[in-house]
């Protein structure tokens, strides 16, 4: 949304997953269905810069504060927190908040492809070149790591591969990192670099604690 903002032309998003239901869709009044997310200030003023915030918040609601419950306590035992330095949360389903930004992509002509994975990339005459594939659900959950590297790409689909190129690429592939993956090795075949100035992709140890309830 900000590249097409900024005058960017055939701006085009690839997504490993399929698109959400439409924002006006009855799917989203079945509350247990879906994962709330807090929307605070920082968040909404990011969205105001690239001039999105105006499509999502129609479909949210503003929470002035939290309740917590303590272990043991009823139902009225509820403690109210609410926060008068700052301004509300506003409250929308997470999957929602992504329909919003599609639609209002697709109001700006930025081409969507949902079910598409990027098999590998090369660069040729100064422009990426992306092999993609169409991939289902299953094909597309390759986000967790093996033996501490990121898990290798699925084999290709059955035909339906295409080549697209692109001056100007940006990567968010996560875990799996198949451009950043493909920038280390092409990185690799320059005969010479200054010491410190190769591009180098360094996964770190995840130490982090998740409790589910």
């Amino acid at each position: 949304i900000a590249l097409a903002k900024r005058g960017y032309k055939k701006v085009e998003v690839l997504d490993r997953l399929p698109p959400p239901p439409a924002v006006d869709d009855t799917a989203w009044s079945d509350t247990a269905r879906f994962y709330l997310i807090g929307i605070g200030g920082r968040g909404q003023n990011a969205l105001r810069k690239i001039g999105a915030w105006d499509a999502i918040e129609p479909f949210t609601q503003p929470v002035a504060g939290r309740k917590d419950w303590a272990p043991g306590s009823g139902v009225d035992g509820g403690v109210l927190t609410v926060r008068a330095d700052r301004p509300p949360s506003n409250v929308i389903q997470r999957d929602r908040l992504v329909s919003c930004l599609l639609a209002e992509s697709r109001s700006l002509g930025i081409t969507v492809r949902h079910e598409v994975d990027v098999a590998s990339v090369r660069w040729e005459g100064g422009e990426a070149v992306l092999t993609c594939r169409p991939c289902g659900e299953e094909a597309c959950q390759l986000e967790e790591a093996v033996e501490g590297r990121a898990a290798a790409a699925a084999p290709p689909a059955s035909g339906g591969e295409y080549e697209l190129r692109a001056p100007f690429l940006v990567a968010s592939d996560g875990v799996r990192r198949t451009v950043a993956a493909a920038v280390e090795a092409a990185d690799r075949e320059r005969r010479w670099a200054l010491p410190g100035r190769r591009f180098k992709v360094t996964r770190f140890e995840d130490t982090s604690v998740r409790v589910y309830k």
